[in-house]
Parts: C-alpha cells; sequence; structure tokens
C-alpha cells in the first residue's frame, strides 16, 4: 500500500537535481526497447525493467516539473544529446499508462492535450489547474479531450504580448465549463490584471466564462474569483442560479456596479445553500454584500470580510448578521467601532460560533492609533456573559482599553459559563498592562495556547516568564518578547485553514 501512496504526486514537492534524476531513471526503466531505441538510448540504457511499474501509481501530472526534471536527467547524462525529447516522452509515457490519472497542471509551454493519444486517456480526469503559458490553443485543446473534470482552476499569465488571443481564451474557457458533466468547483485567476500591464491587458471581460457557468448550475459547489474588472456588471444574476453553491470567493476584484434590480432575482433558492464567503481587498457594494447574506441566512456558516474596501460602505454587519445568520461559526471581517456595543446580543444569536476575529476599519499596517483607544470596561463584562460555550478564537485588532478589575471578571465569566478559548488576542489594546497579565496567571483555570499581546504597555520580563506555565505561545512588544517556537496550530487557527 505504501507504493502507490508515494508515488501518487512524485514531481510535486522540492525537485531539486538528485530527486529529479533517480525519478526519470526509474521511469525511463520501464520504457520499452523500441521507446529506448527511438530516442536512442538503447547503446547507453539497459532496459531493465523495475519490479513495479511506478507509472500507473501516478495520480497528479505537473508537466512543467516533469520537464525540469528531464532536464536535469539531461544535465547528469552528458553521453547523451541535448535534444533527446526525454521530457516529452515522459509526459507521453504517464498519460498513455497512468490509469489512475485525475489531476493536470498544465504549467509549461508543452501543450499535452495535443499529444497524438485517444481522448480516452482524459477520461478519469477530475481535476485540471490552467496555467496560460502563451501557447496558442491550449485551451482550445482541453475542451476537446476532457468532459469529466469536477475541479477546474484558471490563471491566466503571461500573455501580455498575445493582444489578439485574449477573448479567445476566454472563450475557450467558457467551451471547457460548458462540455463538463458534473463541473464542482471553479476558479479563474486574471493575473494579466497586475500592475506591469496596460488598460488593454488588464481589462479583459469575464462575461462568457460568467455566463458559461450556469450550465453547470446544479453542480457547483465552489466559484472563486480573483483580480478581476467587472466593468459595472457584477455577474449576481449568474450566481443566484448556481442552486447548490457552497462557497463563494471573491480577491482583488472591483468595478462590482450597484444598479442591481433584486427583485430579478429568485429569492426561493440564489444562496440559499452559500455556507461560506471570503472577500478580501474588493471594493464590492454593500447592497451586493447584504443580499447575499440574508439569502444565505441559516445557511451561511463562515464569513470572511478582509481589507477596509470591503466595508468601506457596510456599517451594519453585525446587525445583520444577528437578524440573518445565527448558524455562523466562524466570523472575521473590519468593522466599524460603533457596532462593538451590539456584540453581546451578536454572540447570543451565534450560539454555535467558533473563531470570532474584528478589525477596526481605520486599520492600517500594523499602526495602532492611540487617539482611537475604546473604553469597554461594561462591553466586556456583558461579552463574557454572551460569549458561547463552542468559541475556541477571540481576537480583537482594535484599541480597546479594559481595567484589570474588569479584564479578571472577564476571565472569571469565561469560567462560570465553561467557555475554554485556544486564543486570545488584544494586539492592539495599548492599554493593556502588567497588571492584566497578572490577572491572567491569578485566575486563568484553563490553558492557553495562544496568547497576543503585542503592544501591550509596562509588561515585565519576569511576569511574561511566568505566564508562560499557562500560556503556550506568546506575543508580547518586542523589546521583551520571549523567543518561543510557534506552533502549528496558530497558523491553522488565525490564518488559511480556519477558514
Amino acid at each position: 500500500m505504501a507504493i502507490p501512496f508515494l508515488w501518487k504526486e512524485p514531481f510535486t514537492g522540492s525537485l531539486n537535481s538528485i530527486k529529479s534524476i533517480i525519478l526519470v531513471n526509474v521511469l525511463v526503466s520501464n520504457f520499452s526497447e523500441q521507446e529506448l531505441k527511438d530516442l536512442n538510448l538503447i547503446p547507453i540504457l539497459n532496459h531493465n525493467p523495475t519490479t513495479f511499474n511506478y507509472i500507473t501509481f501516478i495520480r497528479t501530472l505537473i508537466v512543467n516539473a516533469v520537464i525540469e526534471a528531464a532536464a536535469y536527467w539531461l544535465q547528469n547524462n552528458p553521453n547523451i544529446s541535448n535534444e533527446c525529447p526525454i521530457g516529452n516522452s515522459l509526459l507521453k509515457n504517464i498519460l498513455l499508462n497512468a490509469s489512475n490519472l485525475e489531476h493536470i497542471i498544465s504549467n509549461s509551454n508543452v501543450n499535452v492535450f495535443q499529444f497524438p493519444i485517444s481522448k480516452n486517456y482524459f477520461s478519469n480526469l477530475i481535476e485540471l489547474t490552467g496555467f496560460d503559458e502563451g501557447i496558442s490553443g491550449i485551451y482550445s485543446s482541453i475542451s476537446n479531450v476532457a468532459e469529466n473534470i469536477k475541479i477546474l482552476r484558471f490563471s491566466l499569465t503571461n500573455n501580455h504580448h498575445i493582444k489578439n488571443s485574449n477573448t479567445t481564451i476566454v472563450n475557450d474557457i467558457s467551451k471547457i465549463i460548458k462540455n463538463q458533466k458534473n463541473l464542482q468547483h471553479f476558479s479563474v485567476d486574471n493575473r494579466l490584471n497586475c500592475y506591469c500591464c496596460s488598460q488593454e491587458f488588464s481589462s479583459l471581460d469575464f462575461t462568457s466564462i460568467f455566463n458559461s457557468l450556469t450550465t453547470q448550475s446544479e453542480t457547483l459547489r465552489y466559484i472563486g474569483l480573483y483580480d478581476i474588472n467587472f466593468f459595472s456588471n457584477f455577474p449576481l444574476n449568474q450566481l443566484t442560479l448556481c442552486k447548490n453553491l457552497n462557497h463563494l470567493e471573491i480577491t482583488r476584484c472591483y468595478n462590482f456596479g450597484i444598479e442591481l434590480n433584486f427583485n430579478q432575482f429568485n429569492s426561493n433558492y440564489s444562496f440559499k445553500r452559500l455556507n461560506r464567503i471570503n472577500i478580501y481587498y474588493s471594493t464590492i457594494p454593500s447592497n451586493i454584500l447584504k443580499y447575499l447574506l440574508s439569502q444565505s441566512g441559516k445557511s451561511l456558516r463562515k464569513i470572511k470580510l478582509i481589507g477596509n474596501e470591503v466595508m468601506e460602505d457596510f456599517h451594519d454587519i453585525i446587525q445583520h448578521c444577528i437578524i440573518y445568520n445565527s448558524n455562523l461559526t466562524h466570523f472575521l471581517s473590519f468593522i466599524y467601532s460603533k457596532e462593538i456595543e451590539l456584540l453581546p446580543k451578536f454572540f447570543k444569536s451565534c450560539q454555535f460560533l467558533k473563531h470570532f476575529e474584528i478589525w477596526d476599519i481605520n486599520y492600517s499596517s500594523n499602526i495602532i492609533n492611540k487617539d482611537n483607544m475604546i473604553n469597554v470596561d461594561k462591553l466586556l463584562i456583558d461579552i463574557s456573559e454572551s460569549i458561547p460555550s463552542s468559541l475556541k478564537i477571540f481576537n480583537i485588532i482594535m484599541n480597546w482599553s479594559f481595567s484589570p478589575n474588569y479584564f479578571e471578571s472577564f476571565l472569571k465569566n469565561l469560567e462560570i459559563f465553561n467557555v475554554q478559548l485556544d486564543y486570545l488576542g488584544f494586539p492592539f489594546c495599548s492599554n493593556f498592562t502588567n497588571d492584566h497579565l497578572e490577572i491572567i496567571i491569578k485566575n486563568l483555570r484553563f490553558p492557553l495556547k495562544w496568547l497576543n499581546i503585542r503592544n501591550a504597555n509596562n509588561i515585565q520580563y519576569d511576569d511574561v516568564e511566568r505566564s508562560t506555565k499557562f500560556v503556550k505561545n506568546l506575543v508580547v512588544p518586542n523589546n521583551i518578547r520571549r523567543f518561543v517556537e510557534y506552533d502549528k496550530y496558530f497558523f491553522d487557527i488565525i490564518n488559511q485553514n480556519s477558514f
């Protein structure tokens, strides 16, 4: 069982020259005598098959990794001509013999979909990651051979010099989508839309792609849109038709448009199964975001809204979630400070909450604004009396101020209501002092995996050392920072994996 598992993705990870040479040697040893003869390798290499034909175990093919591995192999075999097409031969061999091949990452200038082999060899392909490396017609080739793909990812790169091909690329991607029988996951990253590009390249119109997604309205579960100019025509109409959409992710997109007639959409099923919304650094109008939240209702479990621009004109996200999204388990958002008064009501409404994190709408580049200090003495007590016992992460990226006495009551209430946090974060609370840390040492009845008080004042090194008996990882000001090994748990819960 170990051999097939180890050979599922042999060309992933750190593919150095030594590993590359070993891989190619093993794979070439299973070439037929005729294949070795065609490559002029018979005089140099012996036909000595291995115990297993390892190619049959491969499930993920990274095209560029195979080409690079072949180049390393040729460098290590000076008796073999550099013109030897060993890379293409390896790719063809994998396509012909890897009967369980499921995922192709097309990130090279070699178009494997135009190899002279039957389309049946792509019949098991369920995942495709496409990087357009300036290969004319690569996407049209894909649409002709693969129709059972469940996961499609496209990243439009290196096309700056192909001015007239952009529309063709979009149309070819649309055709690929339409040809699938069970597409569940789709994402497109318009990397042409970068700072080095002129406007003619960044202004790629994806309307035909959005329209093609409606042909997969019964099966699509995930849609990810990156770096896209919507030209004031955000495809909300097309998205509403995806009846089983679970996860919507929008990153660095703009020009959504705000003149939308929401009455035209079928409210009976639009976004009714949406359970996760991730929006990063996109100027999405609040009316669109509110529609997504209200339509998804109690199905919505996870909200992640990152960036001031996302929430710039959305002043009542907390109130909106209280009304519509009581089954939330994860909430991370930039908010306006006036909304914190609603947090006790929010926690009482969301009794399944596990991860809660709020950022000041005025946050900018790790700079703390001491003029925006907010006294939350009474609010902190009200919050502690309403936090659900399911909560594990409580992180406040705001400059809250609270006295040690109220903080002590906060911790005691957490114990009374059986709330055992893994992560407690007040990284921008500049009024957090050594007295507050002493409260933690004296009153904490459950072990914290992480405490973040990065901008605390007057913290003593000795107390930091004492607190480590109760806190596995501690973030304190630079002048007394205790260097600890940041465990994987922290990165999992605060970064991407939790969402």
